[in-house]
């Protein structure tokens, strides 16, 4: 397997197994209120055994889809666009690290409002209360990392269609809604975290990282 073909197989499986895991996350915790924190963190609870696979499965799907992006911006050395792409894929890097971070602290969550319910069941008044509290605290701490490691992310993103654009290693179509997908992800995560806009770019990335690697696979045929 040469160098194209590996970073084709990582742009497809890794945007699959991304959409496969966090959709499953979605549709376990099922209609709960993303504007609703306490609503959230209570369906985090209920739903943490069976969130774990799901958030792993999404992770891998990440952090393999960015290794992909990686592979891109090594094959576009020497070109117009590689300081570019080499800047956006490094803010990828580091933003992705922050997901990772958030989606443990995001489990967490779950596990201390699994906690809190069980004591609550139990009588067990202020053990309940004690483990509501971290449930809270670590809440609030993975969205302020997930949103400030997204917009990093994101911004990432766009540059690596900014450098795609000015090399034009792929048609300018992908290029430019990379470009649009990083800054709405860029805005909407520094402006409202929960909004249900961040689709747009949590949708946008894993097809249009697939579609780049369909095109890489394709081509290296």
């Amino acid at each position: 397997m040469n160098s194209r073909t590996l970073t084709g197989s990582l742009l497809i499986i890794g945007p699959i197994a991304c959409f496969v895991g966090f959709a499953g996350w979605i549709l376990l915790l099922g209609s709960a209120d993303w504007s609703d924190t306490k609503a959230i963190i209570q369906s985090l609870g209920e739903n943490v055994t069976g969130l774990k696979p799901l958030a792993m499965v999404g992770t891998l799907g990440l952090l393999l889809g960015v290794a992909g992006l990686g592979g891109i911006k090594q094959s576009m050395e020497g070109g117009p666009g590689h300081s570019i792409a080499g800047l956006g894929f490094l803010l990828m890097v580091i933003g992705m690290a922050g997901a990772v971070i958030e989606t443990g602290l995001t489990l967490g969550t779950g596990e201390a409002s699994s906690t809190a319910a069980a004591a609550a069941a139990a009588g067990a008044a202020e053990s309940a209360a004690s483990a509501s509290a971290v449930a809270s605290s670590l809440y609030s701490a993975s969205q302020a990392i997930g949103a400030s490691m997204t917009a990093l992310a994101m911004l990432g993103f766009g540059l690596i269609g900014y450098g795609v654009l000015i090399q034009k290693n792929f048609h300018t179509v992908i290029s430019a809604l990379i470009i649009v997908a990083g800054v709405i992800g860029v805005v909407v995560a520094s402006v409202d975290y929960q909004s249900q806009l961040m689709l747009v770019p949590y949708v946008a990335y894993p097809v249009l990282t697939l579609a780049m690697g369909i095109i890489t696979v394709r081509s290296n045929n």
